[in-house]
């Protein structure tokens, strides 16, 4: 019960689900290799076998239960009580630039969800699949509205509801104290629905326990499957904590006695991430970028456990339970693990006064151009959920970055590439061409495409003047840079020339630049 007693400390309600949990893990083990697969296999208990044999293994189960036990039950009447419901769903979704390694692909098929990761609609869809395979009893795993996090999301739903074999009477309910101990010297709850009944159960009690076994509907002619609550009772404050040999010693001490019930009726929901611990159950490595080795899942990249989400619900009343939880594996890209197809990210960090513009990328055409010296959010916004520093790249996506821009320009320029004096942007050597004046400096490179067509008149590139800010002006023939006319002539503007009008949209642009 390692993760019962992970969470021992808190005073709130705790339910987890071991079967969703241990479910999902089987989902990712066959991409598992090494130390990865080592530790989720003994801190999950896994049977000794194959990767692919423990998948299969859970899939049997899953499959089981959901044809012994379906929703699409007749509800419960006079004549009729229906069985328990029991329904295992799994999803595997896989951003769509995501390449998945061919084994896996062919093991997991039928669970696979190709989507785009970035498209907020993704999450909608996501939450949806949660919603219904939980009865709507957990509504959703991600946040709604936003993309979904990392690269692989496996994803489990445990949804169960069953009567009592023996139901309390509602009439027999009523308001009763709960108290923080055994001791009963501090209240919880003055107003608790404490449900009684007296009848036969399976009981037992030892030093320091009490255990009793409410069995649902079926429980003694079910000859596979035998589904009941446990409840164990301690009898003192030192006895709170209960280990797995105080659990078995109960249990193999049951009988059937006569007992007096009563418990409260409740309703939680829980809510966890549980990375820590996981992690003290032995399973370290998959949640790090440098250890984890998922290798068997993707030939793009390598991938690690970035977070683990477990959502639960449970209500207990007169008539039954009904239960259901949500696993869900987040996995993002190594920032190690494959250099060509994941290189290190430049830093862009506008914290600072900038400018920007809407524009038309295939004409230049500028829309609106503006300049931020005090972002304030739009009215409405929502609080950030963090406060933003430098760690954030390593600790939420993964990644170092380049910082020094200077150093990484001068690494990566070609030959022969300059900075200008006048704008300060990556520049290349004009064209030599007759006519062209090879003193001249083009513009980057990501613009030069559009400079070469854009003034005809000029035989070749358009570019930067050092010697006149702010201005665009070509190789002028024999020495010295000319200018282009400040004025736009008819030829410049003439409709049958688009390479003109370009050259106008150009000087907008340096208009624009000038005023800021």
């Amino acid at each position: 019960m390692p993760l019962l007693s992970y969470f021992s400390s808190t005073e709130d309600n705790l339910l987890v689900s071991p079967l969703s949990i241990a479910t999902c893990f089987s989902l990712i083990l066959p991409g598992a290799r090494g130390d990865t697969e080592t530790q989720i296999s003994a801190a999950l208990s896994y049977p000794d076998s194959t990767r692919d044999a423990t998948y299969n293994t859970f899939d049997s189960v899953r499959a089981n239960y959901n044809s012994k036990y379906p929703a699409n039950i007749a509800p419960a009447s006079e004549s009729h009580t229906p069985p328990p419901v029991l329904q295992i769903a799994n999803s595997i979704w896989v951003d769509q630039g995501l390449a998945l390694d061919s084994a896996y692909q062919q093991l997991v098929n039928d669970l696979l969800v190709v989507v785009d990761f970035n498209d907020r609609n993704s999450s909608t869809a996501l939450n949806a699949w949660v919603a219904t395979h939980t009865s709507g009893k957990i509504q959703s795993v991600v946040n709604p509205g936003e993309a979904l996090p990392g690269e692989m999301i496996a994803v489990n739903a445990v949804y169960f509801k069953a009567i009592w074999s023996s139901q309390f009477e509602q009439s027999m309910t009523g308001y009763g104290t709960f108290y923080t101990s055994p001791e009963r010297q501090a209240v919880v709850k003055d107003d608790s629905h404490f449900m009684h009944q007296v009848d036969y159960f399976q009981y037992a009690h030892t030093s320091s326990h009490q255990f009793l076994a409410l069995p649902y509907q079926h429980a003694y002619t079910d000859t596979e499957h035998q589904f009941e609550m446990l409840l164990v009772l301690p009898l003192d404050t030192a006895s709170a904590d209960l280990s797995l040999a105080d659990l078995e010693e109960g249990v193999v001490r049951m009988e059937r006695t006569r007992v007096a019930l009563a418990i409260p009726k409740f309703e939680f929901w829980g809510d966890y991430e549980l990375n820590d611990a996981l992690k003290s159950m032995g399973i370290v490595a998959p949640f790090s970028p440098e250890d984890a080795d998922f290798t068997g899942l993707s030939t793009s990249v390598d991938l690690f456990i970035s977070t683990v989400i477990h959502k639960t619900f449970i209500a207990v009343d007169e008539s039954g339970t009904e239960a259901a939880a949500v696993t869900a594996i987040v996995m993002e890209p190594t920032s190690i693990g494959n250099p060509d197809a994941l290189p290190l990210p430049v830093l862009f960090k506008a914290d600072h006064p900038f400018q920007f513009f809407l524009r038309d990328r295939v004409d230049g055409t500028v829309l609106f151009a503006g300049h931020v010296r005090e972002p304030v959010p739009p009215a409405g916004s929502a609080t950030p959920a963090m406060q933003a520093s430098e760690s954030i790249w390593e600790e939420k996506f993964g990644t170092s970055v380049i910082s020094n821009l200077a150093a990484e320009m001068t690494s990566t320029r070609t030959p022969g590439m300059t900075i200008t004096t006048t704008l300060e942007m990556t520049s290349t050597s004009a064209s030599t061409e007759p006519g062209c004046d090879p003193q001249g400096l083009c513009m980057n490179e990501d613009n030069a495409r559009q400079c070469r067509s854009m003034v005809s008149q000029c035989g070749s590139k358009v570019v930067v003047m050092e010697s006149c800010p702010l201005q665009f002006g070509c190789p002028g023939g024999g020495g010295g840079n000319q200018p282009v006319n400040g004025t736009f002539g008819d030829d410049l503007l003439s409709a049958s020339s688009p390479s003109n009008v370009a050259v106008a949209f150009a000087w907008v642009m340096v208009a624009v630049l000038a005023v800021f």
